[in-house]
């Protein structure tokens, strides 16, 4: 599974948890998709900053994938 996190949206709080204290985050960028835009990828299946996930919107190189909203 693919996560990602929308620099768009929630720009400091990927600086701070998932640049951060969590450090577990992919510097490569993908294509979310219309409904989110571009996105920063994350494998991680458990985050302690997570405040909600969506349904797969789709897969990013073959990998399911879905977008992760920080709390």
């Amino acid at each position: 599974m693919i996560y990602g996190v929308s620099p768009d949206r929630q720009d400091k709080l990927i600086t701070k948890h998932c640049f951060g204290d969590c450090g577990q985050i992919q510097c490569a960028g993908a294509d979310g998709g219309e409904i989110v835009g571009p996105v920063f990828i994350c494998i991680q299946d458990q985050c302690p900053h997570e405040d909600k996930i969506t349904p797969v919107l789709g897969d990013i190189q073959g990998e399911p994938f879905k977008a992760r909203k920080l709390k």
